[in-house]
């Protein structure tokens, strides 16, 4: 009995040897148990949060765009109005208003312009003048003189005029007698 019982404090080393493993490994799988565990439902936690939404919900946009219309149209008596797009469909000035020049003379005929668009049109300030023939040629010739447009953006329908002046030097000479020449007057525009 004596070879199986130890003094206090002196423990047999097969005692000690096969108690303390067979402790040490059964805390350990214990502790690596709960671990794991708890790893387990905190995963099982985020999974359940990522996936059950209750609520979602969506906005939509939906529309139509369309391009507006551009066109800037004129007139001679503000009332009848003209596309007049090219020199070819230009708005003839009645012979009447600048027939029979003499010299000294002044003659004015107005212009009318409207934007016939439904966005607003921006006119060139200045008119392009044009002139040929005689009447405008040689050493002392009429001058055409279109006036500046003051106002030169124009809402959708707005109107403006402007004023085209044919003027004759004093000392016209005898050999702008029976003479022609025309004028063409281009607006440009742009939105």
């Amino acid at each position: 009995m004596t070879d199986t019982l130890a003094a206090p404090g002196h423990e047999s080393e097969s005692t000690m040897t096969a108690e303390t493993p067979t402790v040490e490994t059964t805390q350990d799988r214990r502790r690596k148990a709960a671990k794991i565990s708890l790893a387990a439902i905190a995963l099982l936690g985020i999974g359940a949060a990522a996936t059950s939404a209750a609520w979602s919900d969506d906005v939509w946009f939906g529309g139509t765009a369309n391009a507006g219309t551009f066109e800037v149209q004129g007139s001679l008596d503000g009332t009848t109005w003209t596309d007049a797009d090219d020199e070819a469909t230009s708005i003839a000035i009645p012979d009447s208003e600048l027939e029979g020049l003499v010299p000294g003379e002044t003659r004015t005929v107005t212009l009318y312009l409207k934007n016939a668009s439904d966005v607003t049109a921006t006119l060139a300030p200045d008119a392009a003048v044009t002139t040929a023939g005689d009447v405008f040629a040689g050493s002392n010739p009429a001058l055409v003189d279109v006036e500046t447009i003051a106002d030169p953006e124009l809402d959708a329908d707005e109107e403006t005029s402007v004023d085209l002046t044919v003027t004759t030097p004093e000392n016209w000479g005898d050999t702008y007698q029976g003479t022609d020449g025309t004028i063409v007057v281009t607006f440009q525009a742009q939105s």
